[in-house]
């Protein structure tokens, strides 16, 4: 064993150990790996509703409807949260509108 075999860290050190040997073996490269499918949402199920855009107004424009989204990991804290939401902003119908439950396909595209 030379010192031209020796990794680096060993040619720092000074010190000329088996386990600093560089492998003089070439590796093969690594095949390409096939394309993965695609995975899995990772929060499949939410509830939309349309809220009302003050912004536009605000600036001088016409108001619109924005659909807005929230997502969830299970269906129980989707139903669990869309209850709270219809209590607590749902009253009044001047700036939310048309909750509805929204389900996302079960592989993205």
């Amino acid at each position: 064993m030379s010192y031209d075999d020796v990794g680096k860290s060993a040619k720092r050190s000074g010190v000329m150990r088996v386990n600093h040997v560089r492998k003089l073996t070439p590796v093969p490269e690594r095949a390409t790996p096939a394309a993965k499918p695609h995975r899995k949402v990772e929060k499949p199920f939410g509830f939309s509703y349309e809220g009302w855009s003050w912004w536009r107004r605000f600036k001088g424009d016409a108001p619109f409807w924005v659909r807005c989204y929230s997502w969830f990991k299970t269906a129980a804290a989707r139903d669990q949260a869309m209850r709270s939401f219809k209590h607590r902003f749902m009253k009044d119908e001047k700036y939310r509108r048309d909750l509805r439950a929204e389900r996302r396909d079960e592989r993205t595209t």
